[in-house]
């Protein structure tokens, strides 16, 4: 009798309500995953791009601070940067480009983070299996 009353006061749901919901979800589950692969991508590039201005900004800066002919000092003549190691230090270390390396090395961290994410939301979107459909 409670089964009758019960029967009323609740309506029975559509029989497409439980297929709409998992389509819905599936859409929504389809549209993430794209948009995590886009932003991943994004900033796969832009780490490159910061990853490449940094070595030729290192680079340059290398050449215009001195830098490379205290290596090629180093290099050439070992008997004299050996005898004044302590000042040829401090002269390398002065003339080392600090923040393009940084800037270079940073953007080959966020390149391998990115790359790594990028990877797994391409597998994870062609590998996704839709409920709805199995």
């Amino acid at each position: 009798m409670e089964d009758g009353i019960f029967n009323e006061i609740i309506p029975e749901p559509p029989a497409e309500l439980v297929k709409n919901i998992l389509l819905r979800i599936e859409r929504e589950e389809h549209r993430r995953l794209a948009m995590n692969t886009a932003a991943f991508g994004a900033v796969l590039l832009g780490s490159l791009v910061l990853a490449g201005y940094g070595w030729m900004a290192a680079a340059g800066e290398a050449s215009r601070s001195g830098l490379l002919s205290f290596i090629s000092l180093f290099l050439s003549d070992f008997s004299v940067a050996t005898a004044n190691l302590s000042d040829f230090m401090l002269s390398v270390v002065e003339s080392f480009p600090v923040f393009p390396v940084a800037l270079f090395l940073s953007g080959i961290f966020f390149a391998i983070w990115s790359a790594a994410r990028f990877v797994r939301e391409i597998v994870l979107t062609r590998t996704h299996v839709f409920s709805a459909f199995s």
